[in-house]
């Protein structure tokens, strides 16, 4: 019944021109400091290397502190009951006046 309303075309507006910088004409490089970034690499992946395995080595040395620690409170928590048990098969009953 009704024609369909007509739509804009959408029009972006034009792109704004960069300047052009000029690129730099000359890097200077310090031998030795390059030198240092270079081998750095291989410093930095021993020295990770090297600290991952001292972790390691605290973290089984308390496993095993852990370890030894849980296996004397069994020990005693069984020497104890083993006591109350024989304090009990050994009392005398109490008399009354």
């Amino acid at each position: 019944m009704f024609a369909r309303p007509r739509t804009k075309p959408v029009v972006f507006p034009p792109r704004k021109k960069r300047k052009v910088t000029s690129a730099i004409e000359e890097i200077a490089f310090d031998p030795n400091t390059r030198e240092e970034y270079l081998s750095g690499f291989h410093k930095r992946e021993l020295q990770r290397m090297k600290h991952a395995k001292e972790e390691a080595a605290k973290r089984d040395r308390e496993g095993k502190l852990t370890a030894r620690k849980i296996v004397y409170l069994d020990s005693f928590k069984m020497e104890t009951a083993s006591n109350c048990s024989r304090d009990l098969a050994t009392r005398k009953p109490e008399s009354r006046s």
